[in-house]
């Protein structure tokens, strides 16, 4: 079973790879992948060292977690991606290209207006995929 777990670093979407850990206990061969999608927008050249430096941490970040989570489950086989563009435009298209059986997703991220059900993202996923969508609440918990 490989599961997709689009991350932006809100604590929705750190519990919904928490969640995909304890849905995929049972499977054999489990894949859980996290990919972040980096949204810089259109910058001029002299926001280029910032840019640079966004991309540093956002690596880092996914680093930690992917290394953090690995150790709390190591059944599972980890990997991690990064994307750059419009994340409901670059998600949809990296799931067309790539064989996941279901996209675990938090569903309220960090731009999240608190008013909506779900966030654009999880919102435009349902819309454009084929694949399957578990769309995890920011207070739901799966018992490891």
């Amino acid at each position: 079973m490989k599961v997709l777990c689009p991350v932006d670093f809100s604590i929705a979407s750190v519990d919904s790879v928490y969640y995909a850990i304890g849905l995929m206990k049972e499977f054999h061969n489990p894949h859980i992948e996290l990919l972040h999608c980096s949204f810089p927008g259109d910058v001029s050249t002299m926001f280029d060292e910032y840019v640079e430096k966004q991309r540093k941490v956002i690596q880092e970040n996914l680093s930690a977690l992917t290394e953090k989570v690995s150790k709390e489950a190591p059944g599972i086989k980890w990997s991690q991606q990064i994307i750059h563009g419009n994340p409901i435009d670059e998600i949809s298209l990296y799931l067309k290209k790539k064989d996941f059986d279901i996209v675990v997703i938090g569903t309220k991220g960090l731009q999240n207006p608190e008013d909506r059900l779900f966030g654009s993202i999880t919102e435009s996923l349902f819309e454009k995929s084929k694949t399957a969508i578990l769309a995890v609440p920011w207070d739901m918990h799966l018992i490891l």
